[in-house]
């Protein structure tokens, strides 16, 4: 970050010596360091606070445009990022291969149709519109977000916890017909590790429709700069007849959100 202040501090130090020229410099009768307090000692003042305001700015704009995270940080934060792929994929591991038709002459196979309930209460968005490139593109399945209104998080359906992060920002869920749905609170996160985040439930437990998965702080999310949007996403979409996701719209928990055909 600080070779990106140097910047600043030269387009500073040039500002500085264009604008003070015709008056032979900025001046001072006092020994003080830079800072808003001391600007009026020097003479002329104005040329002076402009030059500390474009010294700023170019900064600012470097380090934000530069990112100002060191490379040790990026590297832990794709670190992050890969374990909870990995989280996701534990939930995805199990999907069951769909078994191809008879080509003629079969039995007909009865289709079962099955209902992924709100596990948030808020606004229903389509994936494709949420804040992250993995479930938009339907990558890990189609699903639906869900802008929460209240920070309990319940479950979408009836089975087992395949997936429970420490973070507490994700939970996988087989049911007993082998429907895999994925709830994911927040984008990115899993950067929170876990603060903001009261789990109720753990891995391998069997779960109804409804139970209290745990309770989320949206304000703290919020305030921490992280979007709290809530994906539900069938992981085996493409082992399943269809998945059918809500149109976009209020919902209450319990709510029907995807209609699936096992």
């Amino acid at each position: 970050i600080y070779p990106r202040m140097l910047v600043g501090c030269a387009v500073g130090g040039v500002t500085i010596g264009i604008l003070s020229w015709p008056f032979g410099g900025v001046k001072t009768g006092a020994f003080a360091f830079t800072s808003l307090l001391t600007i009026p000692v020097f003479n002329p003042m104005w040329i002076y606070a402009i030059s500390i305001a474009a010294a700023f700015v170019v900064a600012m704009l470097l380090v934000i445009a530069s990112d100002y995270r060191t490379p040790e940080q990026k590297a832990e934060f794709e670190e992050l990022k890969a374990q909870e792929a990995a989280d996701l994929a534990l939930a995805a591991a199990p999907a069951a291969t769909a078994a191809p038709a008879p080509a003629g002459g079969g039995v007909a196979t009865l289709v079962a149709t099955r209902t992924v309930e709100a596990p948030v209460a808020g606004k229903l968005v389509p994936i494709t519109e949420v804040n992250d490139k993995v479930f938009a593109s339907k990558a890990l399945g189609d699903g639906v977000g869900i802008v929460p209104s209240d920070g309990h998080v319940v479950a979408p359906v009836a089975g087992v916890l395949m997936t429970v992060p420490e973070s507490g920002h994700a939970f996988g869920i087989k049911t007993d017909d082998g429907v895999e749905v994925l709830v994911h609170v927040g984008i990115d996160t899993v950067q929170l590790e876990g603060k903001g985040f009261e789990l109720d439930v753990a891995k391998d437990q069997r779960v109804e429709a409804g139970d209290l998965l745990a309770k989320v702080d949206l304000d703290a999310v919020k305030a921490a700069g992280y979007d709290t949007t809530t994906m539900v996403v069938v992981i085996n979409t493409a082992t399943l007849k269809s998945v059918t996701p809500a149109a976009p719209g209020e919902v209450s928990l319990g709510d029907s959100v995807i209609d699936i055909e096992v």
